[in-house]
């Protein structure tokens, strides 16, 4: 599981954590805890969830998803319509970019039909 270093150092500082002190918690040596945070070494679901336990954040927090850049620039989007202006909300920035992966994939579909079409007429 990839998780995003800087976010757990910087909370662990914000909270004035050791390493050491957040080894132990794992219970783990502080190598291997300085080794989770220089991202040489993968972490499992478990210790993420203590480690974002003990930091006070939700694991989600500080799991690196691939696609939390493009989430990101959602839940800074301003939305306007009906005269009213809002930011939206992470459940509204996840919907919607469910619908984005669902309508991607729906041409796709399409895509992937018209080629296998094109190839059939081909092989004639």
């Amino acid at each position: 599981m990839n998780i995003n270093i800087e976010r757990i150092r910087k909370q662990r500082r914000d909270k004035d954590f050791s390493q050491d002190y957040m080894a132990e918690i794992l219970g783990i040596s502080q190598s291997q805890y300085s080794r989770i945070e220089s991202g040489r070494c993968k972490v499992d679901l478990e210790k993420v969830t203590t480690i974002a336990k003990f930091l006070e954040v939700k694991p989600d927090d500080i799991i690196d998803h691939p696609y939390n850049f493009v989430l990101d620039s959602f839940s800074q989007q301003k939305i306007t319509g009906g005269g009213n202006e809002y930011f939206t909300t992470e459940r509204e920035t996840y919907l919607a970019y469910i619908q984005e992966l669902k309508n991607d994939k729906e041409f796709l579909k399409h895509e992937n039909l018209l080629l296998k079409k094109t190839l059939e007429k081909l092989k004639i």
